[in-house]
């Protein structure tokens, strides 16, 4: 009996710690997400300002 109560709380121990790990891993990968996404806006507003200037040194030449 005191051999599995011993078992039960070393595998209650090592899920919670699994979690807390699991938790981490997810704020992480949160914080990288959002550091992507700011740089996907920036690379669009960059993108359209060069398809702006394009458009308009191709309607000069003409």
């Amino acid at each position: 009996m005191a051999e599995s109560l011993i078992d039960i709380k070393r595998r209650i121990s090592s899920t919670k710690k699994t979690r807390q790990i699991t938790v981490a891993m997810q704020m992480v990968s949160g914080a990288k997400l959002s550091k992507i996404e700011k740089k996907a806006v920036a690379y669009q507003v960059y993108a359209n300002k060069i398809r702006a200037t394009v458009t308009h040194l191709a309607q000069a030449s003409c």
